[in-house]
């Protein structure tokens, strides 16, 4: 299991409440930052398939050509938590060509 799985599925199934705990800055942007956004973030030349993890609209966005990130509030119809936790070497977040696997470590 990925130290991201926790943070972010609580993050999407609590997105409509304020009173969350999680902070995206403090819990959730550091791991995008170090996981994600080389290929994901706002780089347009660096890009891949399209999608935008650095802004809350990139990552719920809708489109013909790939599936949403990030499905507020489900996190079963969110593609990066089936992303993250796949074991099919061709599509796992991040691809272990990469050596940044995101491990099972909760931060505090």
């Amino acid at each position: 299991m990925n130290h991201l799985l926790p943070i972010l599925a609580l993050a999407i199934a609590t997105s409509a409440s304020p009173a969350a705990e999680i902070d995206y800055a403090r819990d959730i942007q550091p791991i995008l930052s170090e996981h994600c956004l080389h290929c994901h973030g706002s780089d347009e030349k660096k890009r891949e398939a399209e999608m935008r993890l650095d802004t809350r609209a990139g990552a719920i966005a809708k489109s013909d050509k790939h599936a949403i990130a990030i499905v507020p509030g489900d996190p079963d119809a969110s593609e990066m938590i089936r992303r993250v936790t796949t074991t099919d070497p061709d599509d796992i977040m991040p691809p272990p060509v990469q050596h940044k696997p995101v491990n099972s470590r909760v931060p505090p």
